[in-house]
């Protein structure tokens, strides 16, 4: 996902001055939400991750 802040956080410590572009990594159909990305959609039918399932005490 890439997003970007144009001076628009007021509150301490930016005090309206941060500007930057963020590039974070997801696994989703963004866009859609849940429940599209954790069930069939086109992008895991064509073989992308879309959804993790996470567990307690489980890595990977």
């Amino acid at each position: 996902m890439l997003w970007m802040s144009n001076r628009g956080r007021k509150g301490l410590p930016w005090g309206g001055t941060n500007l930057c572009l963020g590039v974070e990594p997801i696994t989703s159909a963004f866009d859609f939400g849940h429940g599209v990305s954790a069930g069939d959609n086109p992008l895991a039918k064509a073989g992308y991750s879309t959804a993790v399932d996470f567990e307690a005490g489980r890595i990977g």
